[in-house]
């Protein structure tokens, strides 16, 4: 059995010409219509997104960010092969045991940055402890 997406990652092992030829076809034909790897579905059959997310929450006296430590998180990212997800979010979602991990899913990434001068609320702290969520606070 032919696989297309075989063919567009490279991966042709059979020792057929007319399979090789074909591979050459698929790869040819992907060029010109503009094709582009699905990152989504490549990073859920992976299991892994190679993003970092980085939450603030809505009160700004508690969640400053400067120009330098966002340039840092986002070579840090790069450097390591992934980019890096904004978000601001209520501090409701923050410290609800229902909506933290939903947020971490829906956003798709596989860890956190987390900015909070100060006043860290608890309960966000007991909820990515328990969740086990890969975190780094600033």
């Amino acid at each position: 059995v032919y696989v297309a997406s075989r063919a567009l990652r490279g991966q042709t092992k059979s020792l057929r010409a007319d399979a090789a030829d074909r591979a050459e076809a698929v790869r040819r034909i992907a060029a010109e219509l503009g094709y582009r790897p699905d990152s989504s579905s490549r990073a859920m059959r992976r299991g892994r997104f190679h993003a970092i997310g980085w939450r603030f929450g809505m009160n700004p006296y508690r969640a400053e960010a400067s120009p330098a430590l966002g340039a840092g998180v986002h070579g840090a990212a790069h450097d390591c092969g992934s980019h890096v997800v904004l978000s601001r979010l209520p501090e409701a979602q923050l410290t609800d045991e229902q909506q933290l991990p939903k947020v971490f899913r829906e956003l798709m990434t596989d860890g956190l940055v987390i900015t909070y001068t100060h006043a860290v609320p608890e309960m966000m702290t007991r909820i990515i402890q328990r969740h086990r969520i890969p975190t780094v606070w600033t």
